[in-house]
């Protein structure tokens, strides 16, 4: 009997009603998941203990997932999924453009679709994670992916505990914000059971989306840890970079950073194109003028213009220059950088929690109008803050020339605003983290249903 005879291939069409070509592209990526699923579960945990056993799925997330597996004590056992196996079925199912911020799962143009993702792919794969983990909780970064929602919404309902931890811990309080918050409260009304906060804005973020105060908790910024055990920090050598050279490490960022909720078209939402080809510029006459400089530019992990943005760096024509993507290595290139140049990224107010000097990079009418809706880190007193390209030029080549640390003023400036966006930066996060997540299972009555076997096609 093959594939297209079998019951279980008639029982799953008609599930996936007339549209064969999602249905047989549906057919066709479970392969490859099983295959990736197949190494996940041979690979094992990534901390075996006793105890409880934590599942997190990752987004974007390697940074805290490093520091959380290194603060596990011996009293936890920790999975890590990639959410590869998702992406790479999710759009078999569910059509690519339709899926956005205004479409909720509920949505009657998205539902359906969602449904047959849920019943095709989730319960199987929601049977496959808990025969193989006999998983405690499940960490996530948010409940309001859609691809994402459907697992949380199957693993409540065999009575594991889900817990968000937010990674969006930098979030203003301005008037848009609050807008996006009524945004996500109709469109993914929260649906886990716990919510783990870097400060109080966050908390208080989250609460205008929906989430219950008794829902929250303030633990911390897991990756800040880093910054407080150097024995973790690589070697520029462990990292393939000039050891004895003065290296600028430069956050890029997107043409159309934090401008989305504030600019209606594309085109408008681009505003940072001039800042970033100025930036661009005096990186390139000053670092020329230092024969021992070198610079190091990091691309955020969810930039989606990286293409252009490589082009721009390629035609600066600059030998003593390396571009970087991902999402595991802003600290480490941090703690080995001597001058920390960016805009608007959390890794700015990372590199506070050291004693690097800290430039701001962010300028010009376009910035004046919208700054109100930005991270206050020109406000901190933590960095330097040029208000045009030539007072970059002069502090850069102050820094480069002197590489003088921050004044005890400027410390103490410093240590006020980063805590007010990690709370208790301390080296513990992690440790509250999961020491937070231990007692919530503790105290979660959980009475896990049977394996279901009615799912379409077990993706192993």
């Amino acid at each position: 009997m093959n594939r297209i005879t079998s019951p279980l291939y008639r029982s799953a069409r008609r599930l996936a009603g007339r549209n064969l070509r999602r249905f047989q592209r549906a057919f066709i990526y479970p392969a490859a998941v099983r295959r990736e699923l197949s190494q996940w579960k041979r690979s094992g945990p990534r901390v075996h203990g006793k105890g409880l056993t934590l599942l997190i799925i990752n987004h974007c997330y390697d940074q805290d997932i490093d520091a959380i597996c290194r603060a596990a004590s011996g009293k936890e056992t920790i999975w890590v999924m990639e959410p590869t196996v998702f992406h790479k079925t999710v759009y078999s199912f569910i059509p690519e453009d339709l899926p956005d911020i205004y479409h909720g799962n509920e949505d009657p143009a998205l539902a359906p679709y969602v449904k047959q993702y849920h019943e095709c792919f989730i319960r199987g794969l929601t049977d496959t994670l808990i025969e193989t983990t006999h998983l405690d909780a499940m960490l996530v970064t948010a409940d309001q992916f859609f691809w994402l929602r459907p697992l949380i919404e199957e693993m409540k309902s065999r009575g594991v505990l889900v817990v968000v931890q937010d990674k969006e811990g930098s979030v203003c309080d301005a008037p848009l914000m609050d807008a996006h918050a009524d945004l996500l409260r109709k469109n993914f009304p929260p649906i886990a059971d716990f919510y783990l906060l870097w400060n109080e804005t966050s908390a208080a973020f989250v609460q205008k989306c929906g989430v219950l105060p008794e829902r929250c908790r303030v633990v911390g910024q897991p990756r800040s840890d880093y910054f407080f055990d150097s024995a973790r920090w690589p070697t520029r050598k462990d990292l393939g970079l000039p050891e004895k050279a003065k290296i600028v490490l430069f956050f890029t960022f997107a043409l159309d950073a934090y401008t989305a909720t504030y600019y209606l078209t594309p085109d408008q939402r681009k505003t940072w194109l001039h800042l970033r080809q100025e930036i661009n510029q005096a990186l390139k006459e000053v670092l020329s003028q230092f024969p021992n400089a070198y610079l190091i530019v990091k691309a955020h992990p969810q930039q989606h213009d990286l293409r252009l943005n490589r082009r721009e760096i390629r035609a600066l024509r600059m030998s003593r220059s390396i571009f970087l993507t991902g999402a595991h290595s802003a600290n480490s290139l941090i703690a080995n950088a001597d001058i920390v140049v960016g805009f608007q990224t959390t890794a700015m107010i990372e590199a506070m929690l050291t004693k690097k000097p800290v430039i701001y990079s962010g300028w010009g009418p376009s910035h004046e109008e919208i700054k109100h809706q930005l991270l206050p880190i020109y406000n901190s007193g933590g960095c330097a803050v040029p208000r045009n390209a030539e007072e970059f030029k002069t502090w850069l080549r102050h820094y480069l020339a002197a590489s003088p640390g921050p004044s005890v003023s400027q410390l103490n400036q410093r240590k006020s605003f980063t805590d007010q966006y990690f709370f208790q930066a301390d080296g513990q996060a992690s440790r509250r983290l999961l020491d937070t997540i231990q007692t919530l299972a503790h105290n979660h009555r959980s009475f896990p249903q049977p394996i279901r076997r009615e799912q379409v096609y077990d993706p192993l």
